[in-house]
């Protein structure tokens, strides 16, 4: 979470250097002139785009990967102590009732919870990157 936040923060930071740099379109052309790079500036933004991506992409393979396994040993946990339950508890429980539960719950936490945590973490990295660079910028009030 934290990579892809820092290299989005890195892309706006270019792009700022890159506005500030050439304001007018006649800069620009003088800066080309002299380098003979026209559009350096923008093949670094680009790469920095394609990273971010790329970076974003990556997390949300590895988060949902990670999540589908922690599911899957919940799923597996909580058959084992399904059927390790006493006979007796299969004989006061409607079948159906127990089937429904199981697997309402286990749908609720494959769909809703790996979601919401994402969701979660992504706000929290955001608001986190956010404090700290108005923490950088604005000047020490006390």
């Amino acid at each position: 979470f934290l990579a892809g936040q820092v290299l989005l923060m890195l892309s706006d930071w270019w792009l700022m250097v890159w506005a500030t740099k050439y304001k007018t379109a006649k800069a620009q052309r003088a800066a080309a002139d002299d380098d003979g790079v026209k559009y350096a500036p923008l093949l670094v933004f680009a790469g920095l785009a394609v990273a971010t991506t790329a970076a974003s992409f990556l997390r949300s393979l590895l988060f949902f990967v990670a999540t589908l396994k922690a599911s899957s040993g919940l799923h597996r946990l909580a058959a084992r102590r399904l059927f390790s339950s006493p006979l007796s508890f299969f004989a006061s429980q409607p079948h159906g009732r127990i089937l429904n539960r199981f697997s309402s719950d286990l749908s609720q936490m494959d769909e809703l919870l790996a979601v919401a945590l994402f969701d979660t973490l992504q706000i929290s990295v955001m608001c986190a990157a956010g404090l700290a660079i108005a923490m950088a910028v604005l000047p020490p009030i006390a």
